[in-house]
């Protein structure tokens, strides 16, 4: 028979500590009645309303599936009756208290008389006599679906105004309620029932109820799951965050909690929300276990329980009916909230799961069942272990595993690593542990790799190709960088060792070093086609694109796992550190982010950003993401998120990354902004004098195309002349676009070159990337070479990326040149939440009034005027409502 068991905790967020001992629900939502519940206020508020009342409505029905947070709102209307002197009496019907006899007993005993005396003395007189003496009285009724038929009528005529004034029964019924559905049309038609019904959080109700419980503001993903899988019933999406949490699923990157895989919720069988199921009993609740594991299938699933169960098919069929009829189930035995089915699996100990998983193989190999979900059948082999053909089970996790998408890593190294428990042979086991560190090195779960390369390496070198053993090695070098074991990277120089050791020097940033030693062994390593030679091309193309020796060629192919791993290498050196544009196709959340900031769409850029650093944090990152921790910090600094900017590129900095000099663009970018135009100018030069003392020549194209805009503004124009002479030398060595536009906009604001200005917009346009199309055209238009007509579309442009620091600096300027500011009162809005949001950042007045080209008495002007129309009393105030998505200003 199935039993249940329980998971270890392995939190990496975890529940904060309530300041008081919350009352918990029968479903586990634990809620202090004085908080107030998202996406239900509004229903307390009316049912307050009907309380204070009193005579609008003697008995109000609140209906809700399990899970919904009927006795939250119970306990939340309670104390916000007790805050209108109101006295409430709390009752929760047991099965064995059902009717109005036993109702009215328990009524009397609350109330402080002697229960015997509600039998001599009818309800209604009992209730009389104590609103006389007391005032209104609200008696709230839990678990009302256990009353018997007939007694919610009864209740309801007895507390009719006509006969008892100044009481409210307040009765949560969960639903669906054998025979409670046309009781309640009666009454409600009758005029003696006002019914609410509890509905589904909607997403804004459920990030509100995320960010609670977390006490951190969640990740857009995590809210969509979440919700998702619990079908917003508030219950369910607080077992999913214990689960998350239980798992060590969740990581905070940027103020957002992230989910990081992980192949489902752990929650321990003790949880609460498990309390009311497991009473079921036999043979409802083991039944309900095995259909935990069987629900995906199609076929004779009863059959399947009865088997995993030990019980007669013909219970089994019962039990599932009554399942149904309790709501747990929905049509023939699917979960109505999907995160149940999951949760659920949870109770089962180790050999019940394989065991169910064992008949759900063997029911999909032998055709008896069928699954349209494609993770199904590995989630299930990988359960079953050894109770089915392992050589065959083997064989299919290593398919199913190079199948998953990106955002599935954590299912492609957990089939792997399955995969490899089931092998038998040492060729078999060293071939599979190969597939699975490459897999999840392509997957970014660097430990993982780690893991399987070393085993492979170390225990089964006789079972490896030379071109194996040098793509592991590759892997092994890239896990190690990404893991920060940095000493590892770099083996002794040997003929067999130069391939190697110059990936190994490439990932430390020493690519003078690893050039200069594979052109000196190029004979050891080039006169083949073999897999050492791609990579080798691959690495000597690398570092001659960054030493600015030759242009990025990117001409290396392979097949099959060769393929992947040079994938790997060339995403770890030159992906991240902006070398080239990301792979189209499966990508990683960090690919994603850099191809979706390069596209203009910031808000998804930063979405996956956070997902990948999230990622990163759990499994290992790789020293290439630098352009992603860019591109966030340029994102910030365009949207006045100025400390964020800060925190960010703080992080990057503690990190070993390649190519960091590009950090100081948003960094000069950032003091720049505030009017620190000296410290914006050290880390321009600090980060070109560190370039030029490595041998590298990538990305100082951008550094000197900042340092002629930071003079040419300063007034230096000596100085801007200078550093333009020398963008002319790099992007001539570089000989890329994006060099070229540099050079472009340097001349232009150097000698107002018209022919360059047209050259560089064209050139923007063709790289379609908006961000940079509208730099340039800011750049052009404000220049003498420009027009009015740049610096508008440049301002659209840098509107539909809600960059409110280029607008705001585009409007000084279209002033100045008398060029009209399109739509006034989308200015002032605008205007109004960059000052919000800088003020939120910490900005002093003299920082403000740099930014937005005022002085700062028109600074205080504005900011009295901002906190008389929003309300505030302070800038920490403001900065609370700006964290919780509070800030609104209505405009005259």
């Amino acid at each position: 028979m199935l039993t249940s068991t329980s998971m270890p905790p392995a939190r990496r967020i975890t529940r904060s500590a309530a300041p008081a001992a919350p009352r918990v629900t029968p479903l586990g939502l634990a809620h202090h009645a004085d908080a107030p519940l998202p996406g239900r206020e509004e229903i307390v508020g009316r049912l307050l309303d009907i309380c204070r009342a009193a005579a609008s409505a003697p008995v109000v029905a609140l209906l809700g599936p399990a899970g919904s947070g009927r006795s939250a709102l119970l306990a939340r209307l309670r104390a916000r009756v007790e805050a209108h002197h109101l006295r409430p009496v709390q009752l929760r019907i047991t099965r064995e208290e059902h009717d109005v006899a036993h109702l009215a007993a328990r009524l009397a005993d609350e109330l402080g008389k002697d229960p015997r005396e509600a039998v001599r003395v009818p309800l209604t007189r009992l209730l009389a006599q104590h609103t006389e003496q007391h005032g209104p009285l609200v008696v709230i009724v839990d678990d009302a679906q256990r009353i018997a038929p007939g007694c919610l009528a009864e209740l309801a005529r007895m507390v009719n105004p006509q006969n008892c004034h100044r009481v409210t029964f307040v009765c949560a019924f969960r639903t669906p309620a054998a025979g409670a559905p046309a009781e309640l049309a009666r009454l409600r038609d009758a005029g003696l029932v006002h019914e609410e019904r509890l509905r589904p959080l909607d997403e804004s109700a459920m990030r509100a109820l995320l960010t609670d419980d977390l006490q951190a503001e969640p990740a857009p993903q995590l809210v969509r799951a979440v919700r998702r899988n619990s079908r917003g019933l508030p219950a369910f999406a607080h077992a999913l965050l214990d689960g998350y949490r239980e798992a060590g699923c969740l990581r905070i990157v940027d103020q957002r909690v992230c989910p990081v895989g992980g192949r489902g919720p752990a929650v321990r069988i003790t949880h609460p929300l498990f309390a009311g199921l497991s009473e079921l009993g036999s043979p409802c609740w083991p039944v309900l276990k095995a259909l935990a594991v069987l629900h995906p299938l199609r076929g004779n699933v009863p059959e399947l329980i009865a088997r995993a169960t030990d019980l007669p098919e013909h219970q089994v069929l019962e039990a599932l009916k009554a399942l149904r009829a309790t709501g747990v189930l929905t049509g023939e035995w699917r979960f109505r909230v999907p995160a149940l089915g999951a949760l659920l699996t949870t109770c089962l100990g180790p050999y019940e799961r394989r065991r169910v998983s064992e008949l759900a193989v063997l029911a999909l190999w032998n055709g008896a069942a069928t699954c349209a979900d494609p993770e199904y059948l590995a989630e299930r082999l990988a359960t079953a272990g050894r109770l089915v053909d392992p050589n065959r089970a083997a064989a299919e996790l290593v398919q199913l595993s190079g199948r998953t998408p990106p955002e599935r890593g954590d299912l492609a190294d957990h089939w792997g690593r399955a995969a490899a428990r089931l092998c038998t042979e040492s060729g078999q086991r060293a071939e599979v542990l190969h597939r699975h560190a490459v897999t999840s090195a392509l997957h970014m779960r660097f430990e993982s790799a780690a893991e399987s390369a070393d085993e492979v390496l170390r225990d089964h070198p006789q079972q490896l190709s030379p071109d194996s053993a040098q793509e592991l090695r590759i892997v092994r070098l890239v896990a190690a960088a990404g893991t920060g074991a940095l000493g590892e990277l770099v083996p002794e120089r040997s003929p067999s060792t130069v391939v190697t050791r110059a990936a190994g020097l490439c990932l430390l940033g020493r690519w003078a070093q690893a050039h200069d030693e594979l052109v000196e062994d190029l004979p050891l390593w080039s006169s083949s086609e073999s897999t050492n030679g791609m990579f080798g091309r691959v690495l000597l193309d690398s570092a001659a694109a960054v030493l600015g020796r030759s242009r990025w060629s990117g001409s290396a192919r392979g097949r099959g796992t060769t393929a992947d791993v040079l994938r790997i290498l060339t995403r770890a050196l030159t992906l991240f550190g902006g070398l080239r544009e990301p792979a189209q196709g499966a990508q990683v959340a960090a690919e994603r982010a850099v191809h979706f900031g390069h596209a203009g769409r910031w808000d998804e850029a930063l979405e996956h950003a956070r997902s990948g650093l999230a990622t990163a944090a759990a499994w290992g990152g790789t020293p290439g993401h630098t352009a992603l921790f860019r591109q966030m910090a340029d994102i910030f600094v365009a949207r006045g998120q100025l400390q964020r900017a800060r925190t960010i590129i703080a992080e990057a900095r503690e990190q070993h990354l390649l190519l960091p000099h590009l950090l100081a663009i948003p960094e000069a970018e950032l003091e720049s902004t505030t009017g620190a135009t000296d410290r914006a100018r050290a880390h321009l030069t600090s980060a070109l004098r560190a370039a030029d003392a490595d041998g590298v020549l990538i990305g100082t194209d951008e550094l000197l195309r900042a340092l002629v805009e930071l003079e040419t503004r300063c007034g230096d124009h000596a100085a801007a002349r200078e550093h333009a002479a020398r963008l002319e030398q790099v992007a001539a060595r570089l000989d890329d676009s994006a060099a070229r536009r540099n050079d472009l906009l340097g001349r232009v604001l150097v000698h107002g070159d018209t022919a360059a200005a047209a050259e560089a917009i064209e050139l923007a346009e063709s790289r379609q990337r908006p961000c940079e199309l509208a730099r340039t055209l800011a750049t052009v238009g404000g220049s003498a070479a420009g027009s009015g007509t740049m610096l508008r579309t440049a301002y659209e442009l840098f509107g539909e990326l809600d960059a409110l620091i280029p607008r705001a600096r585009l409007r000084l300027l279209m002033r100045e040149r008398k060029v009209t500011v399109p739509g006034r009162g989308t200015t002032v809005a605008e205007n109004e939440r960059l000052l919000a949001t800088l003020i939120a950042e910490g900005l002093t007045n003299a920082q403000l009034a740099t930014i937005l080209g005022t002085s700062e008495k028109g600074i205080e002007g504005r900011l009295t005027r901002l906190f008389q129309r929003a309300g505030f009393r302070s800038r920490a105030e403001l900065a609370t409502a700006l964290l919780h998505g509070d800030f609104s200003v209505e405009l005259t």
